[in-house]
């Protein structure tokens, strides 16, 4: 049974791993437009071809790796151990999954975010230790998602293409 699990476990690591390390190699920008490479099948550039301006389409994949890596993960998982972040917190409050925190010791704004989490349901590690914390976080129920706003609607908004 504890093999089983390792096995488990391994196997959903690599799958992380597989995809948010492309994110890291992620350009910031595309190339520059090639237009005499345009529609390039992937024979002629590899390995995915190229758009209708020539930009390797796997330029677009590593930068879909980076945009969607993260939240994607945090919105599959049931609990996510970190230290208190924004980030970290805006991702969780999105897709309303539980986190399961250690303290951040002298950071000026931990306090801040230490009380947003409380008031979340999200759990401190204590005493106690990560398992206990953990335990209590795959039993309780998972915090609402953060209520629509402004923000949203523009978001659904600009997805949809006006």
């Amino acid at each position: 049974m504890r093999a089983w699990r390792l096995l488990l476990a391994a196997a959903a690591a690599a799958c992380a791993l597989a995809w948010v390390v492309p994110g890291f190699f992620a350009p910031e920008h595309l190339s520059n437009p090639d237009l005499s490479m345009g529609l390039a099948k992937p024979a002629e550039m590899p390995p995915f071809g190229a758009d209708h301006r020539g930009r390797p389409l796997l330029e677009y994949a590593l930068q879909g790796s980076s945009v969607v890596g993260i939240p994607a993960l945090v919105a599959g998982a049931d609990a996510v151990f970190t230290k208190p972040g924004y980030g970290i917190l805006a991702e969780a409050s999105l897709s309303a999954t539980r986190l399961v925190w250690l303290d951040r010791g002298a950071w000026p704004e931990a306090p801040y975010l230490e009380l947003a989490m409380w008031e979340r349901g999200d759990i401190k590690v204590g005493p106690d230790g990560l398992a206990s914390a953990l335990k209590k976080a795959w039993s309780w129920p998972p915090p609402p998602p953060i209520a629509d706003s402004a923000t949203m609607s523009l978001a659904r908004k600009v997805r949809r293409g006006w």
